[in-house]
């Protein structure tokens, strides 16, 4: 090793005392010199053939490499996308309700957007040949009222109180068993005069018509205090009442409560499918409504009053607007953003002059402020 270090010494002496009148013999290569007749390679490079090449360079040739030329590749020309108003058109309002209550009834109408796609059309076909109508995946004025009519029956069913599995005979007390349907009030009482009320005048001119319904199977429930089912009901003459039938359904013994005065009432006339009953007390003490609308003069956006006793709280107001109308073949129906709650069933509905313009029957609880009325008027249908 030390004598390797000591030739290269004596080399870089050389050619350094030699650097100023260095010699160059014919064929000599680039970075070479000349000692006597011999070349040799400079520092870093080593003898191949005729050359010298650089040891530290890759492969055994230094001529520089050609830059590598890569075939030109044209760039594709992507196809202008349209415009998302074509892509995603707006929503469409009705698309919508429908597909909120597609949802409701267990379809799946896929996202709730307002724009109709395959899932949506899938659904609504899905939805027709269930209930036996043309199937064609079109949203439509008809499918739009036979879904409601679909929901309304579902809430019915879901808000009636269950039977028991067997129903023993209790003494004294006849089985439950509805009585059939008939008009047994007079002829519909005219609206009052339009005049606006405050909801103030309004409560104060309502406020009577208005009782509790509590109903039981035996006097053993009303005695605990358990299993009975309670509601609201408006008296209509000074003997009748209107209310729904789904709080009576089962529950032969029926009592009505305002304050406390308490009643016995007995149900007369009854119409499940439509639930729509009357009831009548045997004393006629009862504080009548004054004035029924009729529906066909009621207004979407009128401010209207319900009056009922959601939770047993008797008597309480709520304040809000005919959100629609809703005809259907089981009867008609008025929507409204006035909170209803249970207890609240066979309450009022009340216009701004203090008119009774329905009686309050159901909600849907997968929405938001969409509650509806049996219009008073086919009470007397």
């Amino acid at each position: 090793m030390a004598k390797f270090i000591a030739a290269l010494v004596c080399l870089a002496f050389l050619i350094h005392s030699r650097a100023g009148d260095a010699q160059v013999l014919p064929g000599q290569p680039p970075n070479s010199y000349a000692i006597g007749s011999e070349w040799y390679c400079e520092s870093g490079y080593r003898k191949q053939g005729n050359r010298c090449v650089n040891i530290f360079a890759k492969g055994t040739d230094q001529t520089p490499a050609a830059p590598t030329v890569r075939p030109r590749t044209e760039t594709p020309v992507q196809p202008v996308e349209p415009s998302i108003s074509k892509r995603h058109p707006s929503p469409d309002p009705k698309v919508y309700q429908v597909q909120r209550d597609l949802k409701s009834l267990g379809y799946d109408p896929g996202p709730v957007d307002g724009r109709i796609g395959p899932r949506t059309r899938r659904a609504i076909e899905t939805f027709q040949r269930d209930r036996g109508l043309q199937s064609d995946g079109k949203v439509s004025r008809s499918l739009a009222s036979a879904l409601q009519a679909e929901i309304q029956e579902n809430m019915r069913k879901r808000e009636a109180p269950q039977p028991r599995a067997t129903e023993p005979a209790i003494a004294g007390i006849p089985r439950f068993v509805w009585p059939t349907w008939h008009s047994v009030m007079s002829e519909l009482p005219p609206a009052k005069s339009m005049s606006r009320l405050s909801p103030i005048e309004v409560y104060e001119a309502v406020k009577d018509h208005v009782w509790v319904i509590v109903a039981g199977r035996g006097t053993t429930e009303f005695e605990i205090l358990r299993e009975l089912s309670q509601g609201s009901a408006i008296a209509v003459s000074a003997d009748h009442l209107l209310t729904n039938c789904h709080v009576v359904k089962e529950r032969p013994l029926i009592a009505i409560a305002q304050g406390k005065e308490v009643k016995e009432a007995s149900l007369v006339s009854a119409d499940p499918s439509s639930d729509r009953c009357i009831l009548k007390v045997a004393e006629a003490s009862l504080s009548p409504v004054q004035g029924i609308r009729q529906f066909s003069n009621l207004k979407v956006g009128e401010r209207v009053y319900s009056v009922g006793a959601p939770s047993g709280l008797e008597r309480t107001l709520g304040e809000g607007i005919i959100s629609g109308l809703r005809p259907s073949e089981e009867g008609r129906f008025v929507q409204t953003t006035a909170p209803i709650s249970p207890g609240s069933s066979g309450g009022g509905l009340f216009d701004s002059s203090g008119n009774l313009i329905g009686i309050t029957t159901f909600l849907l609880k997968e929405a938001q402020s969409i509650n509806f009325a049996i219009a008073a008027e086919d009470f007397w249908r």
